[in-house]
């Protein structure tokens, strides 16, 4: 009932103003991402040489979406690009209001992160991943990707919290270009440091399922 989706709100707000007026509410959350594990069998001669990631995300102060990285009382213009790379999402309070930061710990960052999902997606495809660039022969592929979108972010509904991860990237390889990208949503009536956690490593795995497939789509050989 309409009187019954009122209450749930209420409650969502009293229970996000409650955390910032005792300060309850931790100064960011803070996510570790499993390496990923590539199978060790080699089908194809080809070999592939990553030769960059770039994190080519525009972050904004105060910006107007949520899913428009930002950061919490940060100037974005004042954060160096490499520190940016920590940064993959924001929390809010119950009125929306963006709050705290949503980092990588140790010593990730979103272009590790995604390299190794662009390299387990082409070992899956049998492709050898040459990590040294010496290593380069002519049977070597080079590869480089740009990352447009990597963020994860809370949208607030009528009666539930809506946990948001966009992920977008533009894989360039021989004369072609990949072009890999998914929205993920899962709803909460309150949503939890573990929540963010989990849609960004369940989004990582859509994504490099998504990649490997296009990858066996393409002729790079």
């Amino acid at each position: 009932s309409l009187f019954k989706r009122m209450k749930i709100k209420n409650l969502l707000l009293v229970v996000f103003a409650a955390f910032v007026l005792c300060g309850c509410a931790p100064k960011g959350i803070f996510v570790s991402l499993p390496d990923e594990q590539a199978p060790s069998n080699i089908s194809k001669k080809t070999k592939i040489y990553i030769e960059s990631v770039k994190d080519v995300r525009a972050f904004e102060n105060n910006p107007k979406q949520a899913s428009t990285p930002s950061l919490y009382k940060h100037n974005v213009n004042e954060v160096s690009a490499k520190e940016k790379q920590k940064y993959i999402g924001r929390t809010t309070n119950g009125y929306g209001k963006g709050l705290w930061n949503v980092i990588l710990e140790n010593n990730q960052n979103v272009s590790s992160v995604l390299r190794s999902r662009i390299e387990e997606a082409f070992k899956e495809n049998g492709y050898q991943i040459v990590k040294d660039k010496s290593l380069i022969d002519e049977n070597t592929l080079t590869a480089s990707a740009k990352i447009d979108k990597f963020w994860s972010y809370i949208a607030l509904g009528f009666s539930k919290v809506g946990l948001n991860m966009d992920i977008d990237t533009l894989l360039s390889v021989k004369d072609k270009e990949i072009k890999t990208d998914l929205k993920r949503s899962e709803f909460y009536f309150l949503v939890t440091n573990d929540d963010f956690s989990n849609i960004i490593k369940t989004s990582l795995k859509e994504y490099k399922e998504k990649l490997a497939k296009q990858i066996s789509e393409l002729n790079l050989e």
